[in-house]
């Protein structure tokens, strides 16, 4: 699927979905609005610390072992379920999603992981083959999620993720 393709069934959006998003806590934002998206290894080469992370230890490691440490990850959907840990968890103290424009995914070396994309076996494909792989219906379009199947596959596109290498530019984010 081509990204212009994607990016027309997300402006049809029913769920008003019509961005990517970028999820933080909101003390991020100063050096977000400087600097823009880092990838965790773009953050330690640039010495930004302490840095208000959703993961924990274990799922830092985690983006080490599954070499994704190079990417700022991105979500489909304002709602990801490691937001959801984070803020039990008490790593974020506020949370908020920061739309991207999905024109991002035409980055050279943009990948989609069909799960969370430090989780040992997720699929992480290339732009094209994993926009077409994705659970288009569910994401964009009206559903009944009180159907259990309906919702566990809501469950399952939550997880899905868009990985940048590097960097996303500030002029890619609406504040």
């Amino acid at each position: 699927m081509t990204i212009e393709i994607f990016i027309q069934i997300m402006k049809k959006s029913t769920q008003g979905n019509q961005s990517l998003f970028h999820c933080t806590d909101t003390r991020n934002l100063p050096s977000i609005r400087q600097r823009g998206l880092l990838s965790a290894n773009q953050r330690d080469t640039l010495g930004i610390s302490p840095v208000t992370t959703g993961g924990n230890e274990l799922s830092q490691d985690a983006d080490g072992w599954n070499n994704v440490r190079d990417y700022v990850h991105l979500c489909f959907l304002r709602d990801h379920p490691v937001e959801y840990l984070a803020r039990r968890d008490g790593r974020i103290d506020q949370a908020v999603y920061l739309p991207v424009n999905p024109h991002v995914l035409s980055v050279p070396g943009a990948k989609v992981s069909l799960g969370v994309a430090n989780m040992t076996g997720v699929e992480i494909l290339p732009v094209a083959e994993g926009l077409a792989k994705l659970d288009h219906e569910v994401m964009y379009t009206r559903t009944d999620w009180r159907n259990r199947e309906i919702h566990d596959r809501l469950q399952a596109a939550r997880k899905c993720e868009i990985l940048i290498p590097n960097h996303v530019p500030v002029e890619m984010i609406t504040f």
